[in-house]
């Protein structure tokens, strides 16, 4: 798997090191933001190739969190996954409408992580081939 910019929004300094600790072991640059203030700011200055972002948060949730990159140029076409405990169907669909290609729970194995994350990796670079043709 090719060397990837990623960041990843959680208020939670264990999942941060976590998801840190597996992407950086694959090879993947890691950026972290504590809440969605920073990860905006982060997001446009650092322009990261997939955002890992998570929906329960103080001040700008997971939900505004998608929304602000789209709004920008230089962040619009950066693809972004929800990280959620919560999988009910109602939360699911949800995430699903609010522009995020995808969902990691963050009960998933910590072996089954990284290639999971790799895997929408993939599919983003598919997509951007496919769109510049």
């Amino acid at each position: 798997m090719f060397p990837s910019t990623i960041l990843v929004i959680d208020d939670s300094r264990t999942v941060l090191a976590i998801f840190g600790h597996l992407l950086r072991s694959r090879g993947h640059k890691v950026i972290t933001a504590k809440d969605g203030d920073e990860a905006a700011k982060t997001a446009a200055s650092k322009v990261p190739d997939l955002i890992l972002c998570d929906i329960e948060m103080p001040r700008l949730d997971g939900f505004e969190v998608v929304r602000r990159p789209a709004s920008s140029d230089a962040t619009r076409d950066i693809p972004v996954v929800a990280l959620t405990a919560h999988t009910s169907a109602k939360g699911l669909k949800r995430i699903e409408s609010a522009g995020f290609v995808g969902v990691i729970s963050k009960t998933t194995d910590p072996p089954e992580l990284a290639p999971l994350i790799e895997t929408f990796l993939l599919s983003s670079a598919t997509q951007s081939a496919v769109g510049a043709r």
